[in-house]
């Protein structure tokens, strides 16, 4: 997969992902995967040490879900933004404020198209607000509701 494929920010980043991916190196995917966890506004020397080894071993769960042997753990969804518009229940995407650009536009699209969709930003977090800013993250969800 190309890095324009990808988009502006997961462009090295995520082509380096997924070619690490594909070639079987888990550790290497593992290593791209963190990344992500700062976002493109920090580095990962900015990142608590805490947070980036729940992150690691999250990335390692994941790969463990995969059969031993799988050629390819790179299988993309199809269709997400065909059949966005077709969700029966609100959403609500929360992103952290210091994620990628792609990833923030990503959830204002899903927002978009789902009927009664709605998105929320937590502030000083990036990929995994929820892991970063669990109460803020937390308080999100029931703020939506209320709405409903």
């Amino acid at each position: 997969m190309s890095a324009r494929a990808l988009g502006p920010h997961l462009g090295h980043r995520g082509a380096r992902q997924y070619g690490v991916g594909a070639a079987g190196d888990e550790v290497g995917w593992v290593d791209a995967f963190q990344r992500f966890t700062a976002g493109p506004h920090r580095k990962l020397a900015d990142m608590e040490a805490g947070l980036m080894r729940r992150v690691r071993e999250m990335a390692l769960g994941t790969l463990d879900n995969h059969a031993p042997g799988e050629a390819d753990h790179q299988v993309p969804a199809t269709t997400t933004w065909e059949r966005a518009p077709g969700v029966a229940v609100p959403v609500c995407a929360i992103n952290g404020a210091l994620n990628a650009p792609d990833h923030l536009a990503m959830a204002g699209r899903l927002a978009k198209l789902v009927p009664g969709g709605h998105t929320a930003t937590v502030p000083a977090a990036a990929h995994h607000p929820s892991m970063e800013s669990p109460a803020r993250f937390g308080a999100e969800p029931t703020s939506f509701l209320e709405t409903l």
